[in-house]
């Protein structure tokens, strides 16, 4: 008898830890995220800050509306994909753990708006936005490997038994043929959320050294020829740039992919395809540039110099950037001239949900004012 009842009980739990039933949905959890973003925007010009606290807290506190940016971010690359129905079956849905670091964000931004708070007891704040850190790169690591992993599972060539790390690598012909039928839409996102994470990795380092100094970091930076300061600064830019611009690309594949434009048919569709692979070029690039600047002492170039000592020009990062903002220029052009897709008219099928034209504006405004940034 107990034998049959365990047995029972066994099929029954593994029965029900194979659905996945979440109590919040992707859905409801954008919505919670863009209710928290627009009250963490609207506190600080409310609220301020107490006078005495350094620009230092101010720009953590901002992290709390970029963390929910960063959610958004993810909930868009799981719904565009339906990455939710390839989730291990076990885990902690990612849209949770996303949604989770926006609550610890917030929650730290509100303690930093205290003056007691700050007063007394500062480093609460500050462990509730490192453990916000730590779970929004968690999500970026594992969003990379559910889409990495991901042409295999809807292909049915992903293993689904045996050693971890061995599976996420592809081995046979039937492998890299579902990764050859995947569009450019597919290896933007990819190249965007790496990208993402990485240029989290570089802030979680910067923000370690400003914490506990350069500790084991300090024979390395030594190596560079750097100090403190100029560790921190290396290391700054590339992390606020390279991560506005990565979610800024994995948006631009993301709308062209929920345009369809495989559907589209003619040279647009050419012309699509064209600035998508640009995008990626200059995603990866970028990548490259930020990282040499940030671990390897690397100054870029300045391209195209002009006036008294060469003052006006570009640099090799600005360049790189750039290379991100052409190509979805030459995504929306195409998007825009295509009335219909499927038989429906683009704008009366999407809208509210994407109005491209405020895309192409948010783009451009975005990428100017990080060009600002690292003038002042």
């Amino acid at each position: 008898m107990v034998k049959e009842v365990s047995s029972s009980y066994i099929k029954e739990v593994s029965r029900v830890s194979h659905i996945h039933e979440y109590s919040l949905s992707v859905k409801e959890v954008t919505w919670l995220t863009i209710a928290i973003i627009i009250i963490m925007t609207i506190l600080y010009p409310i609220v301020s800050f107490p006078p005495h606290l350094e620009s230092y807290f101010s720009v953590m506190y901002f992290h709390s509306i970029g963390v929910g940016i960063a959610a958004l971010a993810v909930y868009l690359v799981i719904s565009s994909f339906k990455l939710n129905k390839y989730e291990p079956p076990l885990d902690f849905p990612l849209h949770y753990r996303a949604f989770a670091a926006v609550i610890f964000a917030a929650i730290g931004g509100i303690l930093y708006l205290n003056l007691v708070v700050n007063t007394y007891i500062e480093d609460i704040p500050l462990g509730l936005f490192v453990v916000a850190f730590i779970l929004i790169g968690d999500v970026g690591g594992a969003l990379f490997l559910e889409l990495f992993t991901f042409p295999r599972k809807i292909a049915g060539t992903y293993p689904v038994k045996g050693n971890y790390i061995t599976r996420i690598f592809p081995h046979t012909h039937e492998d890299f043929e579902a990764y050859r039928r995947m569009d450019p839409t597919y290896w933007l996102t990819l190249a965007a959320v790496g990208s993402a994470f990485i240029a989290g990795l570089i802030g979680f380092v910067n923000l370690w050294v400003r914490i506990f100094g350069l500790s084991f970091f300090k024979g390395y930076v030594s190596m560079l020829g750097l100090d403190l300061a100029g560790f921190l600064d290396a290391t700054l830019d590339p992390h606020s740039h390279e991560i506005a611009l990565a979610i800024m690309a994995c948006v631009i594949a993301l709308t062209a992919r929920q345009f369809n434009v495989s559907r589209i048919k003619d040279a647009k569709r050419t012309i699509i395809n064209i600035g998508l692979w640009l995008s990626f070029i200059g995603v990866i690039a970028m990548t490259i540039v930020f990282l040499a600047i940030s671990f390897a002492s690397y100054e870029p170039p300045t391209f195209f110099q002009s006036g008294p000592q060469g003052i006006n020009g570009i640099t090799g990062d600005d360049a790189a950037m750039s290379i991100i903002v052409l190509g979805s220029a030459i995504i929306i052009i195409p998007l825009a001239l295509s009335k219909m897709i499927d038989g429906k008219i683009l704008l009366e099928r999407f809208y509210p949900n994407i109005d491209i034209r405020g895309l192409g504006c948010c783009i451009c405004s975005e990428h100017s004012s990080s060009l600002l940034h690292r003038d002042e």
